[in-house]
């Protein structure tokens, strides 16, 4: 993730801070990441997640969709609108 931005540019000249972040998911993000192919909706890849990590838990679908916003926030992802 390139760190961009007013305040990160003074961070990286004063401060040496890197111009890319590496981001590192846990083993629940890697599962979800690999599950993303532009066919499968939230519900879809949430059941394949609680089907593989039985331990999952019942915060499973709120804990993914937050997941999802954040990777929408940092444009990692862009929704689509379901055909109907």
């Amino acid at each position: 993730m390139e760190n961009k931005g007013f305040y990160n540019v003074v961070a990286r000249r004063l401060l040496k801070k890197p111009q890319f972040s590496y981001v590192q998911l846990d083993s629940y993000g890697s599962y979800v990441w690999r599950q993303i192919d532009g066919k499968r909706n939230i519900y879809e890849i949430g059941a394949r997640l609680k089907k593989e990590h039985s331990k999952a838990g019942e915060m499973l679908y709120e804990r993914l969709s937050m997941f999802f916003n954040i990777l929408e926030k940092k444009k990692f992802i862009v929704f689509m609108e379901e055909d109907k």
